[in-house]
C-alpha cells in the first residue's frame, strides 16, 4: 500500500445501491469523525478537541490515524476504525503494534460490510508502517465480530476490580454540569503534594518478564493531555491514576504486599477527599497485582482482548496490558 495524502480516496465499493469512499485520515483532519462517535456512542465528550488530543501521537515517524468510509449523499464519515501506534517491549526486543480504536458506524449504513473493508484497509496501513501486530480491548460485541469474521485471537481477559467508596458524589456532580473544570482545578491542588514529577512509571508486567507498552516521557506526556493522568506516591506506592468517574488506576507499583496495602487504603482516603465514588483497576489475572486484588476485593466483569498478528517475533502468549494501555485512559 503506498502512503497517500489525508483524506485521499484510495478506495471505493458499493452496497445496497450506495457508493462509499474509503480514505486514511491523519492530524486535524480526523475531527470531522466526532459528528459520528457522538451518535454511535452518544456522549457528547467526543468533540472535536477530544478527537484531536486522542489521535496526536506520533511513534517511530507514525501517526495515529482512521480508516473511514464516507456515502455520495452526504457529509461527513458514516464508519471509522481507529488506530494508535504504541511500542511494545518483550526483553530487548521492541516492536511497533497498532492498537484499535473508536470503531464506529452510522446506524443507516450498517450491516453492509463497512467495517470489515476498514479494518483490512487498517490492517493494510499498519503493515505497510511497519506495525507487527494489532490488538484491540473489546466489548463483548466487538470482540465476536473481530474474532469470527476479522480472524483475530483471544489474547485473554483485563479483570475489573471496583471498589465502592462513600463519599459526598462531588465528582458526578461537577461532570453533569458546567462545573467540570473547575472541579478539575481542585483535583490538580489536592493531588500536587502526591506528584511525582516527571516520573515515567514503566509497565508492573514488564517487571515480571512478560511483553507490555514500552512507555516512556512521551508516553506519559500524551496520556497526562488526553485523560489527565498522573503518577503519584501515595504511601510508598507509585500510582498512576486518573479521576473520571472514580479513581481509575492505569497501573501501580511497591516494594512488597504491605506497600501495596497501604497504598489501596491511601486511594480509599483520597477518593473520599476528592469525592469521587470508587476506585477501579483492570488487570490481568495473571500478574502480581491482579492476584493481589483477587485476594481483596470483587471482580466485577471482564473485558476480553483481541489479538491480529502482521509479522510479529513477540509471542501473543507474552503479551500483558493494564487499564492505562487502554485507548480511552
Amino acid at each position: 500500500m503506498t502512503e497517500v495524502a489525508s483524506g485521499e480516496t484510495v478506495a471505493t465499493f458499493s452496497s445496497h445501491g450506495q457508493t462509499y469512499r474509503l480514505a486514511v485520515l491523519h492530524g486535524r483532519d480526523i475531527e470531522i469523525i466526532s459528528p459520528l462517535l457522538v451518535e454511535v456512542y452518544g456522549r457528547k465528550a467526543f468533540d472535536p478537541a477530544f478527537v484531536r488530543r486522542k489521535y496526536s501521537c506520533e511513534r517511530d515517524g507514525v501517526r495515529a490515524f482512521a480508516c473511514v468510509a464516507t456515502a455520495d449523499a452526504g457529509d461527513g464519515p458514516v464508519a471509522t476504525v481507529g488506530m494508535l501506534p504504541w511500542p511494545i517491549r518483550h526483553g530487548d526486543r521492541v516492536e511497533l503494534a497498532g492498537q484499535l480504536a473508536d470503531s464506529a458506524t452510522s446506524a443507516a449504513h450498517r450491516g453492509r460490510g463497512l467495517h470489515v473493508r476498514l479494518m483490512t484497509l487498517a490492517h493494510e496501513k499498519c503493515a505497510a508502517a511497519g506495525m507487527t501486530f494489532v490488538f484491540r480491548f473489546s466489548n463483548k460485541l466487538s470482540f465476536a465480530i473481530t474474532t469470527s469474521k476479522l480472524g483475530y485471537s483471544h489474547l485473554g481477559d483485563l479483570v475489573e476490580y471496583a471498589q465502592p467508596v462513600r463519599t459526598v458524589w462531588a465528582e458526578r456532580l461537577a461532570r453533569r454540569t458546567r462545573l467540570g473544570s473547575v472541579y478539575d482545578s481542585v483535583v490538580d491542588r489536592i493531588l500536587e503534594p502526591f506528584l511525582e514529577p516527571g516520573r515515567v512509571l514503566e509497565s508492573s508486567a514488564l517487571a515480571e518478564g512478560y511483553a507490555g507498552v514500552a512507555r516512556d516521557r512521551e508516553f506519559f506526556e500524551y496520556k497526562e493531555r488526553f485523560g489527565r493522568s498522573r503518577v503519584v506516591n501515595l504511601a510508598g506506592a507509585s500510582v498512576w491514576l486518573a479521576v473520571n468517574h472514580g479513581i481509575l488506576v492505569g497501573d501501580i507499583t511497591a516494594r512488597s504486599d504491605s506497600d501495596l496495602d497501604r497504598g489501596l487504603d491511601a486511594l480509599r482516603r483520597l477518593s473520599r477527599r476528592l469525592g469521587a465514588n470508587r476506585v477501579l483497576f483492570q488487570v490481568p489475572d495473571d500478574v502480581r497485582i491482579g492476584r493481589f486484588l483477587a485476594s481483596r476485593w470483587q471482580e466485577t466483569r471482564r473485558r476480553p482482548l483481541a489479538y491480529f498478528d502482521l509479522s510479529s517475533k513477540i509471542p501473543p502468549s507474552a503479551l500483558r496490558f493494564t487499564f492505562g494501555d487502554i485507548d480511552g485512559y
